[in-house]
């Protein structure tokens, strides 16, 4: 059993555009951080049922002895379904390594789903022709749009 934890505390999207959009993803790591020493953000697209593996590393955030909340901002396809993944690793001399505290490193992920809002604009209704009608002995006064 792991002797640190690691949860999710929000995910936001912070920008609508298109075709990406900015998301911030806040998350605490508690507990001795001795075993691990980055955290990688994956972001797996729903609907990409060909793939079984985690997908694309979207970031890597580095940990420090100090702080137990960190923060990743990461660019996501606008208007998609994603499951994100947050994955503690160790890395030896640069490379990462396979297990942590002695199990392969997947089963230490956390998963949150989420998903992203497409910018949609209303176009603002324009006003083209005005006709205005006097009062007649068959119809009121009128004003058609």
């Amino acid at each position: 059993m792991a002797d640190f934890e690691i949860s999710f505390i929000s995910v936001r999207q912070m920008t609508f555009g298109s075709p990406t959009s900015k998301v911030q993803i806040l998350f605490e790591v508690t507990g001795p951080k001795t075993g691990i020493d980055l955290v990688q953000v994956y972001a797996v697209n729903a609907v990409d049922t060909k793939s079984a593996d985690l997908g694309n590393v979207v970031d890597a955030v580095d940990l420090s002895t100090t702080e137990s909340q960190y923060s990743s901002l990461v660019d996501l396809q606008s208007g998609t379904a994603y499951t994100l993944a947050l994955c503690p690793r160790s890395e030896t001399g640069g490379v990462l390594d396979d297990q942590v505290e002695g199990q392969y490193w997947e089963t230490f992920c956390i998963y949150q789903s989420f998903v992203t809002a497409a910018n949609v604009s209303v176009p603002t209704p324009q006003i083209d022709i005005v006709s205005v009608a006097p009062r007649t002995l068959l119809h009121p006064n009128q004003i058609t749009i």
